[in-house]
């Protein structure tokens, strides 16, 4: 066994999953695996996940009662987690992820050299479009030598301690509720009227965490994958590409960009709700001129992109 400790969140409708993930989250070295579960706890989840643990010791289900002050529960269902568990280095994911023995590396790493989280990459088998999600991620981090930030990832807890900021994460709402985007919402008459307006784009959870960590410490992205995800990943539901549309307009991204992001990620919702957010903003000439501009802009980035490969110094274009 190794001095850490695994936090994954449960819930209720999650006991389908109990025994096919969970032996592999207990056959990592790990000196305790906590589940965190709703309180009370139903006996059909329970029973799960007794009759999945084979009796191992080391794990531990802890109880998470509702809190007020939190809009998305599992954001301080997990925390809970953090703050319950017996060593500093932490290894969280999802019971929806299958995971491998990659995951170690992470946790070495947290704790040194400045490194408060240590991410690893995570793959699909939901569906066959995750065929296609899992080629073009790979190709991607090839090309930007870059590796994605997901949900499995290892913290080392005093650093998440000193730089978390409850009061934003409490304030986190949950990612596929209030997604959908609609011309009645308060967005959208805000957009029209000149001026912006509720619903905020989604953060999630993981995400606020990091950026808050990066604030002072180090964030490190492994290319190793490390889990496999059965279920349909929370990035990929309706919802939330229709939030997660928002929140790139806000951030300037082009419809070059967006469009490149839908088709290589198969995301037909997020190129929809974000066509609907600039008509909206800037009229149906404007969207129509940044329409005839895409073959151009995504031309010049892939050109981009293949130099760099390549090793030709050459400025970065962003879509």
């Amino acid at each position: 066994m190794m001095d850490f400790s695994v936090v994954v969140p449960v819930s209720e409708n999650d006991a389908a999953l109990v025994p096919r993930t969970l032996p592999r989250w207990l056959a990592l070295p790990a000196d305790e695996v906590i589940l965190c579960v709703d309180k009370p706890a139903s006996q059909h989840l329970i029973e799960a996940i007794r009759k999945n643990s084979r009796g191992d010791d080391r794990l531990r289900v802890v109880e998470v009662p509702r809190e007020s002050g939190w809009m998305f529960h599992q954001a301080f269902v997990r925390r809970t987690g953090f703050k319950s568990a017996k060593f500093d280095k932490i290894l969280t994911g999802d019971i929806d992820v299958i995971v491998n023995e990659n995951v170690v590396a992470a946790i070495r790493m947290v704790g040194k050299d400045n490194i408060g989280i240590v991410n690893l990459q995570k793959e699909m088998r939901s569906g066959f479009f995750d065929v296609v999600q899992n080629s073009t991620r790979r190709v991607i981090r090839a090309l930007k030598k870059e590796a994605y930030f997901t949900g499995l990832y290892a913290l080392y807890r005093p650093y998440w301690l000193e730089t978390e900021d409850e009061e934003s994460a409490k304030k986190i709402p949950h990612p596929l509720r209030h997604g959908a985007l609609q011309r009645e919402d308060d967005f959208f008459v805000g957009l029209a009227s000149g001026r912006e307006a509720t619903p905020p784009p989604y953060l999630g959870d993981d995400t606020m965490l990091k950026r808050a960590m990066l604030k002072k410490y180090r964030v490190v992205s492994l290319p190793q994958i490390g889990g496999v995800e059965v279920r349909t990943e929370t990035d990929n539901r309706p919802a939330f590409q229709a939030r997660q549309a928002v929140r790139l307009f806000r951030d300037g991204r082009t419809l070059a960009y967006i469009t490149a992001k839908s088709i290589l990620y198969v995301r037909g919702t997020l190129l929809s709700a974000y066509s609907q957010v600039l008509i909206t903003k800037f009229g149906t000439w404007f969207f129509l001129r940044e329409l005839l501009m895409l073959p151009l802009s995504i031309i010049l980035f892939s050109e981009t992109l293949a130099l760099r490969a390549l090793g030709v110094p050459v400025k970065r274009r962003r879509l």
